[in-house]
């Protein structure tokens, strides 16, 4: 178990993945939010995905959405009842590379099977 699952934590993070092996997360609502920032020490407006099969919610940025648009589409009420894959992978942020969380699109699954439907 990992230390930071003691917090009482509401959204999904990289610690939460298995290296290697992707979260088949099904949307449920998709909203915004004000969370506290840390880093600022103040509040802003995120946008939240919340899951019919996972207790953790998931804040979801740029790279992320333009993954979940390439699929569903711009209007998020059509995301409800769709499925996401969210692996654990590493980005660079302000020159060091963090860990973080990435949805796959079709594309990636039209890889593995040498398709391109």
């Amino acid at each position: 178990m990992h230390a930071k699952e003691f917090c009482g934590k509401p959204f999904l993070a990289s610690t939460d993945l298995e290296e290697g092996r992707d979260l088949r997360l099904t949307i449920e609502e998709v909203k915004r939010e004000q969370v506290f920032e840390p880093k600022s020490r103040e509040k802003k407006t995120v946008g939240i995905i919340k899951f019919s099969n996972h207790p953790l919610r998931m804040i979801f940025n740029v790279t992320n959405t333009v993954a979940i648009i390439s699929m569903y589409g711009n209007e998020t009420n059509q995301w409800k009842g769709q499925q996401i894959d969210v692996y654990r992978t590493t980005t660079r942020v302000a020159g060091k590379v963090v860990p973080c969380l990435r949805v796959r699109d079709r594309a990636y699954y039209d890889q593995q099977k040498g398709g391109n439907s």
